[in-house]
Order: C-alpha cells, then sequence, then structure tokens
C-alpha cells in the first residue's frame, strides 16, 4: 500500500494495508460475533468446525483473531497457514508445532509420541487446537487425516479441536461420496457474508480512525457508495480501492476523496461504470449451523421478570408445565411467545417478581423501552394457584438474571465455565448446584440459554466483575474442577447481544 499521502492525510500508518493486521480487526458484519462463538465452541464444543467465506472476505483475519483471543485462555494451538501437505507432513507439522522438534518415523511413531502429549496437556486442563487456513487447498486423503486425529479422545473428551477456514469449495470437496465421513464430523459452520453498503462506510471510517485520522469525513458520500458497488462488500477489494482513491485524491492535492477519485481508483483496478453492488442490500446471517436453517438474528437485551402463573421457558415448560414464567423482548410488551432468556443462580434463590426488580434494573428497562407488567396481585398462602404457580429455583434464578443484565448496561465480566447443548434442563439443575458448591459463596453462579452456531446451548458462568483484569485474577484462582472445564471471560455486553433460542 502506498505512503505517499500519509502526511497529507495526518495518518500515522497505512490505513488500507492488505496484510492481514489485528490491530485493524472490524467487527461489523457480524464478525465479532462470530469470532466470540468460535472462542465458545473451542472450549466447550466437540466436531471439527468450518468457517466459509469468499476470497478477500477476512477469513484469515479472523483466524489470526481468534489465534490471539486464544493466548489468554488454557490453549494450546497450531497453525497451518498453508496446508498443502499430504497425509504424513500434516501430522508431522502437527506434532513438530507441540513438541518443537521435528517428528520423525512411521505415522504410527509420529501418533505414538502424539497422543500422550494430548493426554497430558488434557489432564492439566488444556486444550489443544490445531486452526488450518486455506483449508479448501487440502488434498482429499488429507482431509481424511484431519478426521483420524479428531477422533483421538479419553473416555469422555476429544483431545484434539479441529478449526478449519476457507473458500467455498471447501464445502464442494467435503461433499464428495468418500469425504462424507470428514462432512459428518463438522459440528458448526460459519459464514462470513460480505460487509453491506453501510458497514463499508462503517469500515472506512473505522480504519481511518486505526491509522490515526480523528477529524472530519475523509470520503464523500458519492464515493463510499461506488466503494461499496464495486468491491462487492469484500474487505481485501475496499482496502485496495481505498487506498487508490487516496492517491489519486493526493495527486489532486484534495482534503476529501470525492466521486472522481473513487472512480480512477476503480478503473485502475479494470471496474468500469454502472457496477452494482453484489452483496446483501441489509445485513443478513453470517451464521448457520450444519443441517439447519436457523440463522443469527440481532436481538436487543431483554429482562426476564419471575411472573408467577405466565408462560415459561422452553426447557422449564417440558421440566413443569405447571411453573411458569415470562419474558419480556426489547422494546416489547409482554408476551406469552416471547423467547426465553438467561439465567442467574444465587447461594440462597428467592421468588423475584416484578415488585422486585431492582431499581437500576427497571430505570434500565425503561430506558430501553422494555415493557414491565405491574406485580400479580397477593395470593392466600393456602390457594392451590399460588402453590402450583410457585416458581423453581431455575425460574427465579432466570429473572435475576436478566435484571443484573439490564442492570450493568453493558459494563462488567463474568467467566463462563460451561456451554451444554440443550435442552438437558435435569443436568444443567446437576452443574448449577455443582458449580455453587465448587465456587463458593463469593462467586455467584449464573446462566443462561444462547445460540452457539445456531445451536441451543445452557451457558453457565462464575462471579461478576468490575473489570477485565478482576476476572482473570478470580479465573486463575478457580477451584481445578472448574479450571479443567477452560472456562474464559465473557462481558456483560457481549452476553446481552447474543442469539438466544
Amino acid at each position: 500500500m502506498s505512503v505517499l499521502y500519509r502526511d497529507h492525510f495526518e495518518f500515522t500508518t497505512d490505513p488500507f494495508g492488505i496484510t492481514p493486521n489485528t490491530d485493524f480487526f472490524f467487527g461489523g458484519g457480524q464478525r465479532a460475533d462470530i469470532l466470540e462463538a468460535l472462542a465458545v465452541t473451542i472450549m466447550h464444543d466437540e466436531g471439527i468446525v468450518m468457517v466459509v467465506g469468499e476470497i478477500g472476505m477476512g477469513k484469515t483475519m479472523l483466524s489470526r483473531m481468534l489465534l490471539e483471543r486464544l493466548k489468554s485462555m488454557q490453549v494450546d494451538t497450531v497453525y497451518l497457514p498453508n496446508p498443502v501437505f499430504d497425509r504424513d507432513e500434516i501430522l508431522n507439522a502437527i506434532a513438530k508445532d507441540l513438541t518443537g522438534t521435528a517428528a520423525v518415523g512411521s505415522r504410527a511413531e509420529v501418533l505414538g509420541v502424539l497422543e500422550p502429549l494430548l493426554i497430558q496437556r488434557h489432564s492439566e486442563g488444556r486444550r489443544v487446537v490445531v486452526v488450518i487456513d486455506e483449508a479448501h487447498s487440502m488434498p482429499a486423503l488429507t482431509l481424511e487425516e484431519i478426521r483420524l486425529l479428531s477422533n483421538l479422545e479419553t473416555s469422555h473428551h476429544k483431545l484434539l479441536k479441529i478449526m478449519m477456514f476457507g473458500q467455498p469449495e471447501l464445502e464442494q470437496l467435503l461433499q464428495a461420496p468418500h469425504l462424507r465421513q470428514v462432512r459428518d464430523r463438522v459440528s458448526h459452520r460459519f459464514n462470513l457474508r460480505p460487509l453491506t453498503p453501510v458497514e463499508v462506510a462503517e469500515y472506512l471510517d473505522f480504519r481511518l480512525q486505526r491509522a490515526g485520522r480523528n477529524r472530519g469525513q475523509l470520503f464523500s458520500p458519492e464515493a463510499q457508495q461506488l466503494l461499496a458497488q464495486a468491491s462487492g462488500g469484500r474487505t481485501r477489494r475496499v482496502n485496495m480501492l481505498a487506498d487508490k482513491s487516496l492517491l489519486a485524491a493526493y495527486a489532486d492535492g484534495a482534503d476529501v476523496v470525492q466521486l472522481q477519485h473513487a472512480r480512477s481508483a476503480c478503473a485502475e483496478e479494470g471496474i468500469g461504470p454502472g457496477v452494482t453492488f453484489e452483496g446483501p442490500s441489509v445485513p443478513s446471517s453470517a451464521v448457520q449451523p450444519v443441517g439447519d436453517t436457523r440463522r443469527w438474528r440481532p436481538i436487543g437485551m431483554a429482562v426476564a421478570l419471575g411472573l408467577m402463573g405466565v408462560a415459561g421457558g422452553w426447557w422449564l415448560g417440558r421440566q413443569a408445565p405447571q411453573q411458569m414464567h415470562a419474558t419480556v423482548p426489547a422494546a416489547a410488551t409482554l408476551s406469552a411467545a416471547s423467547q426465553p432468556v438467561a439465567v442467574v443462580v444465587a447461594p440462597t434463590p428467592a421468588a423475584v417478581t416484578p415488585a422486585a426488580v431492582s431499581a437500576p434494573a427497571a430505570a434500565t428497562a425503561a430506558a430501553s423501552g422494555i415493557a414491565i407488567p405491574p406485580a400479580p396481585p397477593a395470593m392466600p398462602a393456602d390457594s392451590p394457584i399460588a402453590i402450583a404457580s410457585t416458581p423453581t429455583p431455575v425460574a427465579q434464578i432466570i429473572a435475576r438474571t436478566e435484571a443484573l443484565i439490564a442492570s450493568r448496561a453493558g459494563k462488567g465480566f463474568t467467566i463462563q465455565v460451561l456451554a451444554l447443548k440443550a435442552p438437558q434442563p435435569a443436568q444443567l439443575e446437576d452443574y448449577l448446584a455443582r458449580f455453587e458448591r465448587e465456587a463458593g459463596a463469593a462467586l455467584p453462579v449464573l446462566a443462561n440459554d444462547r445460540l452457539y452456531g445456531g445451536i441451543p446451548h445452557h451457558a453457565v458462568y462464575v462471579g461478576e466483575f468490575e473489570t477485565r483484569e478482576q476476572a482473570q485474577s478470580a479465573m486463575d484462582s478457580l477451584p481445578a474442577s472448574l479450571k479443567a472445564r477452560g472456562p474464559l471471560i465473557r462481558s456483560f455486553a457481549r452476553l446481552a447481544k447474543e442469539p438466544r433460542p
């Protein structure tokens, strides 16, 4: 990328370099949501994970961001940026990265070294993740070797997590009959979609600010629109066209990139007039589970209220149909069809009613346009209706959690210790009770229902912290039983935005 215009536009570095730089990671276009979901699946799910996107969509940037994220977690990583290996070579490459020395011997001998090492890492509470970029370039036999490696396991857990980043050709490759076993091992699939025109404008502003530009609009609206159309929403192409547009504006001595400068950049890249935008006109889903047509939807913060006698969560309804609670989606009034939300376990649970919702939570809910229903009329102690409507401890926890998330207003952190595929209400109850004992009274236990890779999960957390540093210190002090589950730090801001079943 050109450096000629740095001083002219007051940049401290190149704003549109095409080499992936994690300092310039843009979380729009659901990139940040996918990154969060990848971290969760690594720590709590099994099977192979795929991230698919067209050329220049940001797959390598996302893989590098994931590696950075995993550095602060109990994870050892192997990164294969160009996996054009045969089956023996990829096995040797993984063994060398983990042992620090070149593997020698036959495939059986290398596995004889690798498997005990993986078992040792697992006993220490560490996960081992192989991140493969450009996975679509792998030979079929190498993909089969990846499947065999994913079979390494203890009696309860997989020893190796495989994550593949590739172009759509990877999906086509896995459709081959002789690779159906590899295809069946894919537990989560994530799609990187093009940026919309609005997101391209946000992307340009984000990169400019990262490069030190903090004043005025540098790209005119007309130039932004043309760059969005000509790039098709692909971040690498946006970078190339934006750089050439800046160079054209610099050559003219202009302080703002105008439409003619963007046209000049497009012409240099061989993109003629009349180009139409290839990407979606409105944000669409970036995440689809394998074999499932449901999509991640942006959902506003919701507050669960422990209102006796109103329809409860989908899994609680199965466990005890007569014990129900209500949920209130953001910017909507109370509805029995509302989606269920998060759970908090306190050491000494007590019934929660709308009247018991804290003042900060009520204020936050009111500011968000969330309707809080009035408290139900009091029932006589011996009333059969009152007895049937008494919420379970988990139902009480649900109400408290969303009130807590609302009152937090996006501030603070917690530690996630479990993601359990739902619905498993009995197992969830057992985990909540066990984690409460193991965490101690000083760390409240939290839980909620969320979609990870489009698949419903029960998520469980411990603690409530003001800063990430406090959360890290608490995570380092967790008992070994909780550390072994691969805990990770989560922000309340992210929990509020995560999709729900």
